[in-house]
This record gives C-alpha cells, sequence and structure tokens, in this order.
C-alpha cells in the first residue's frame, strides 16, 4: 500500500465490504518514503487498522532512478509513449511478487493493489506495469511458481482516477489524508505527473482538491 489516492479507495473499498486486510507498504529507498508511510499510518488509524500496517524493506539498489535518488521528477515529457521521469524499473512487478510471497508465507489467499486505467501511455507519461496485460501475465507466473494460490486482485483497473476520486467521496474515504507528491517536500509540489494526474482527477471528477500545492 502507498499513501495515495489509488491504494486509499482500495482500502476504503475493502472496509466496506467487510474485511480487515493488513496494510504492506514497501519501503524501497523512495523520496517520498517518510511522507508515504505517515499517510499510511493515518489512513489505518482512520479505518481502525492501525496495528495491521507492515513496513517491509526493500534494497533501494533494485531502483536506479529519479524517485530514489532526490531526482528530477517533475514532468516534461511530450511523447504519448515517454516514461513517467518517477518511474521505477519493474517497480510494480517486484512488489506485487514480493506481496504475494508475504501472502503465501502468511496464508493470506489476496493481494490487493491500487491501479488505474489510463496510465500507460497517457500525457503523464508511461509507467509499462500499470495495466491490465501486465497484471494478468504476471498473476499467472506467480501462479505457476508458488505452492499456494493467492489472487492478485486490481478493483480499480478498468476504471480512470476520477472515477477513483468519485467511489472515494461516495465511501466516505478521507482522501485529505492521502500524499501523492513524488517530491521531497512539506507541500505537493503540483508539477510532478503525480500531481498533476491528482488535479485532473478532482477536476474531471468535480470533486473539490483538498490539496495544498507549491505550484
Amino acid at each position: 500500500m502507498g499513501g495515495g489516492i489509488d491504494s486509499a479507495v482500495v482500502l476504503a473499498l475493502l472496509v466496506a465490504m467487510g474485511e480487515r486486510p493488513e496494510l504492506l507498504f514497501f519501503d524501497y529507498g523512495q523520496s517520498t518514503g517518510v511522507k508515504e508511510m505517515y499517510a499510511v499510518t493515518q489512513l489505518a488509524r482512520h479505518y481502525g487498522l492501525r496495528d495491521n500496517v507492515h513496513c517491509l524493506q526493500v534494497d533501494p539498489r533494485l531502483f536506479v532512478c529519479n524517485y530514489t535518488s532526490h531526482g528530477d521528477v517533475r514532468d516534461r515529457k511530450k511523447g504519448p509513449l515517454s516514461l513517467s521521469p518517477s518511474y521505477a524499473p519493474r517497480r510494480n512487478s517486484v512488489l506485487v511478487t514480493l506481496a504475494t510471497a508475504w501472502a503465501e508465507s502468511y496464508r493470506v489467499p489476496d493481494v490487493f493493489l491500487g491501479i488505474v486505467r489510463g496510465e500507460f501511455g497517457s500525457k503523464l507519461g508511461s509507467s509499462p506495469d500499470t495495466n491490465l496485460e501486465w497484471l494478468q501475465q504476471l498473476e499467472f507466473a506467480l501462479q505457476m511458481g508458488g505452492a499456494r494460490n493467492v489472487k492478485v486482485n486490481a478493483p480499480l483497473a478498468r476504471m480512470r482516477k476520477s472515477q477513483a476520486v468519485d467511489l472515494a467521496v461516495a465511501l466516505g474515504c478521507p482522501l485529505d489524508l492521502t500524499w501523492s507528491c513524488h517530491v521531497d517536500g512539506d507541500t505537493h509540489c503540483g508539477a510532478c505527473s503525480a500531481c498533476i494526474g491528482r488535479r485532473e482527477a478532482f477536476a474531471r471528477g468535480k470533486v473539490p482538491d483538498p490539496t495544498t500545492y507549491v505550484e
């Protein structure tokens, strides 16, 4: 679980279904890791799940990118198939694999993740590990390589981020507790791809944005 909108909505959806999920946060050296972890703990506290948070350490040397080296993650690309400046190589594939390993170890039958439709190839830059085809292929490989089946679920994968925001409002999810920005600071920068996507999601969903941005 990250500290952003998509993870928060998946959490709210599971709680609305009567579940009390375990929340896995991966610290892989991301520049905003402290902010994300704080958002996760705040969301967990809101839903009465403070004791269900698990922080798992991942060697940051796995992901050499701007997002782990405090580089420039502001969005400048124009081409629809260019990579997001904050793209971490195969991050989601690695983290989903680790999550299923944890789930199998503790006999948890399902893993849920927050990805939304329209990220790959969008004007915000590409993240090739955030689409359904990738997820289906990865789940097939994970099922073949595990001793016990763990189902990987992505309930928002066919939604736009603006639809996820609408769902959050319907579920009473406190989006003001979330953190999306990829720049380490006290306030959302407003210029990175995550901030741009956040702004657009609230605007298209016609939902008041509770976020303060630097620019």
